[in-house]
């Protein structure tokens, strides 16, 4: 890295940091905008529909009931990863100079002439727990409540921001409060839209939850305007095209995820079923017709 830099002449005596002009500031400014556009281009192309039952997605424009759930729901850091602004990145969302959340841009959505009623619960934590000290509906239980009563809900689940040595896991299953959140959601309301969006930048196990929900979008780590990445693709803005890098096992030992061949009959055992849901390369559409 340091020869890098002196061949960029950054070590250089005459390199120093000076007061920029007017002109400079705002090319800088501008500068900034468009990297932020190019961002935000490239978090839209990675998205990944992985699941679209009965062609939920995108969302109609009708009046509807909507609950915004789960604990990435309203966390920049959770959808930025563990390399924001510091080590391990787990900074509130004040610190953040710009962003959206998937509730920030859900209500905006809704005031930009949607007729959309927004409703909001935690459900639970990062780590499946209660949201203890968030107030109001601090419970799977609220939660579950109120998803009885709305057309489509909105579950945002996945990892807290982590790096290095201490992002190592002992199990790749998704926490079970996020799982459980998920199941008491379709317990509630068998005819509500789930649409589950999972912020995590690895593979984890989610137990039932593609069978529980209808819809089912890898964001990985979209960065701070996933918000605007999320509803882009809710709304039928843009067509996500993202197709999966990886594949997402069904079990521990990874069995039915084969390396380098495609998925088969081959990587089943006659004692179980253990197809990977979902698998490197999968794209489904949600193209508005």
């Amino acid at each position: 890295i340091l020869r890098f830099k002196q061949q960029a002449g950054l070590l250089d005596p005459s390199y120093r940091a000076t007061p920029m002009s007017p002109k400079e500031t705002e090319a800088m400014i501008q500068n900034r905008k468009q990297e932020r556009e190019d961002a935000l281009e490239m978090a839209m192309q990675g998205l990944v529909l992985v699941q679209n039952n009965n062609n939920v997605l995108p969302l109609t424009k009708e009046p509807q009931k909507i609950l915004v759930t789960g604990p990435t729901r309203d966390s920049l850091s959770c959808q930025s990863g563990g390399w924001t602004i510091d080590w391990q990145g787990g900074r509130p969302n004040q610190d953040f100079t710009y962003g959206s959340t998937v509730r920030q841009a859900l209500e905006d959505v809704s005031k930009s002439g949607m007729e959309w009623t927004i409703l909001e619960k935690c459900g639970t934590n990062i780590v499946g727990l209660d949201c203890g000290g968030d107030g109001d509906g601090d419970s799977i239980d609220e939660a579950a409540q109120v998803a009885a009563q709305v057309d489509t809900v909105l579950v945002c689940i996945g990892e807290e921001a982590y790096a290095e040595k201490p992002g190592d896991l002992h199990s790749l299953d998704l926490v079970p409060g996020q799982v459980e959140l998920v199941r008491r959601l379709r317990e509630a309301n068998a005819k509500a839209k789930i649409i589950v969006i999972y912020f995590g930048g690895r593979t984890r196990l989610l137990g039932d939850i593609p069978t529980l929900a209808d819809a089912v979008l890898v964001a990985f780590l979209p960065g701070p305007d996933a918000g605007k990445v999320v509803m882009n693709v809710l709304t039928g803005s843009y067509n996500p095209s993202g197709r999966l890098p990886i594949t997402y096992p069904k079990y521990q030992d990874g069995s039915g995820a084969p390396y380098l061949h495609p998925v088969s009959e081959m990587c089943t055992q006659s004692d179980y079923e253990n197809q990977p849901l979902p698998h490197y390369g999968l794209a489904p559409s949600c193209e508005v017709q």
